[in-house]
């Protein structure tokens, strides 16, 4: 039987560890002091407390996001190799991911503590191990098929990361993939895990060489910031398949779909999305201004909620301005706006503003934008502004 220490940052956390305490025996809940008053154990620092449980090798169940356990025992990986299992269990334990430790029993206390808590548990796949060294060769593929995995890290940040991501990420033999997306991740690879980076324009050969790579049985995670189907590498790979009919028939395809920054430039807001919305990119390196204009002026007479990906770059920044232009035809100056920059990363920013407001000085291209309906309201409570498009439209 494993030695297990349950780890819970607050009171929400502490209710759901003591429901695995109950559930699954033997256990000690370790509180941040605090927050934690009730829990067995006190602590005052997080890291510190799970890399010396570790080292012990005790195993970890931590009521907190991935990313904040991953790191605190990341620097063990490197010289050490542990099998102690280490699990993430969402604070409403609907979520339970198995990152450390044996498969075999990771997996078993993971399933255990998703009967306990009736979550969901994040399903490894092959190899004895998520996260640092394993016993066997990271080359060995099963059955010696590759496989591109197109994974959408989301917005930046390791707590909006699904598990279907990290998974990919964590179990893939090679990462291909625009090098500022690779950094946001880094800290996730394995010392034997090959990273491929290059330029933001490299999106075809970024594609080819995963499906090369593929092709010597490699696992291959392709990666893309957000959604990997929204403006992102998706599209890329099966354009390059579409290009060269018959090559690559022995490589496995999946999607590991991402959070996209409009969904989080929403959720930090309100719920202006809350009725029928369309997305456009002001990019006009792939497609004409023209068209670019003609889908704003269509959006905008539709009367639908717009969200607007790549509003400005360091070369153009006149789209925006001209975009507004086209909005103001169809819009009150009034209409709100969101503006989101740097999501759920550091500098991240968020701006409820007037359209009249709007410019191309305003944005940037990790800025993400939201324009509201004629029937996007702002409420005021406690304080704060929250947006929201209500469900319904007038006439009915």
């Amino acid at each position: 039987m494993e030695k297990l220490a349950i780890v819970t940052l607050n009171e929400r956390g502490l209710q759901t560890a003591g429901r695995i305490k109950r559930g699954i025996g033997d256990a000690l809940i370790y509180g941040l002091a605090s927050g934690c008053q009730e829990a067995d154990v006190l602590y005052e620092d997080f890291s510190q407390l799970v890399r010396e449980l570790f080292s012990q090798g005790v195993g970890i169940i931590g009521i907190c996001t991935t990313d904040i356990l991953i790191r605190a025992v990341t620097p063990l990986l490197h010289d050490n190799w542990q099998e102690s299992p280490v699990i993430a269990v969402g604070e409403d334990g609907g979520v339970i991911v198995p990152l450390l430790g044996k498969m075999e029993t990771v997996k078993g206390i993971a399933r255990q503590i998703g009967e306990v808590l009736r979550g969901m548990a994040a399903k490894p796949t092959s190899g004895e191990t998520w996260l640092g060294r394993g016993r066997g060769n990271v080359d060995e593929v099963e059955g010696n098929r590759g496989k591109v995995t197109l994974v959408g890290i989301g917005p930046g940040s390791t707590a909006l990361l699904t598990p279907q991501a990290l998974q990919a990420l964590l179990s893939a033999t090679d990462w291909v993939g625009y090098n500022r997306y690779l950094d946001l991740v880094e800290y996730l690879r394995k010392p034997e895990t090959v990273c491929h980076a290059s330029d933001n324009r490299q999106e075809l050969e970024r594609a080819k060489m995963a499906l090369q790579l593929a092709e010597k049985g490699k696992r291959v995670a392709l990666i893309s910031g957000g959604d990997v189907g929204i403006y992102g590498m998706a599209a890329t790979l099966f354009e390059v398949i579409e290009k060269n009919p018959g090559k690559w028939e022995g490589v496995d395809i999946e999607i590991a779909s991402g959070i996209s920054a409009m969904q989080v430039a929403a959720a930090l807001t309100g719920a202006p999305l809350g009725h029928d919305f369309c997305v456009i990119s002001l990019s006009n390196l792939l497609k004409p201004w023209d068209i670019i204009a003609q889908r704003i002026e269509l959006a905008a007479r539709g009367d639908f909620v717009i969200v607007f990906y790549n509003p400005v770059s360091k070369q153009r920044r006149w789209q925006l301005d001209k975009a507004k232009e086209i909005l103001l035809k169809w819009r009150l100056p009034y209409t709100p706006v969101i503006l989101g920059h740097n999501l759920t990363r550091e500098g991240e920013k968020i701006e409820i503003i007037k359209l009249i407001d709007l410019n191309g000085q305003a944005a940037d291209m990790n800025t993400t934008i939201i324009v509201g309906s004629s029937q996007t309201r702002i409420v005021r409570r406690g304080g704060k502004q929250w947006v929201y498009t209500p469900r319904q439209y007038p006439g009915v």
